[in-house]
């Protein structure tokens, strides 16, 4: 689902719907190694931070934190649904995610405290899905 190299370029990390994390030498168009940070579940987003550290999302809801060799260092608060997107801030201080909710949440790369959250929606979109999830009376139509 997803692909992004290391700072290097030396590394391509595969994001995949088998639930894999796979790093590829590009230069030998080898694998390097494959890892399931989520337990086998799809694997839909991966990011590497300038520090080499690499953030996956998945089905599962999960936004997980791991060392170049796979092994996790970090977890960040479950998303409500699928996370669709995980990334490194910039500078690497920051997790992005964003799920099927439309919200977007930015969390601290080390604590794992979340740091702020946004809707992607529109205010008449929130209105309108509120809207849909209260009974309302249907009108008998004109005749």
């Amino acid at each position: 689902f997803d692909l992004c190299y290391t700072p290097d370029s030396a590394l391509l990390v595969s994001a995949s719907e088998d639930g894999s994390v796979r790093i590829w030498d590009t230069w030998k168009y080898t694998q390097v190694r494959s890892f399931t940070p989520h337990g086998g579940t799809g694997v839909l987003s991966a990011s590497v931070s300038p520090a080499g550290e690499i953030t996956t999302s998945g089905k599962d809801g999960r936004v997980i934190r791991s060392d170049i060799n796979g092994q996790a260092v970090g977890e960040y608060e479950r998303l409500p649904d699928w996370a669709y997107q995980a990334r490194f801030g910039r500078k690497g201080e920051v997790v992005l995610s964003g799920s099927w909710d439309g919200v977007v949440r930015a969390f601290d790369t080390a604590t794992g405290e979340r740091r702020a959250e946004f809707s992607t929606q529109p205010e008449a979109a929130v209105q309108t899905a509120a809207n849909a999830e209260s009974p309302v009376a249907e009108e008998t139509p004109p005749k």
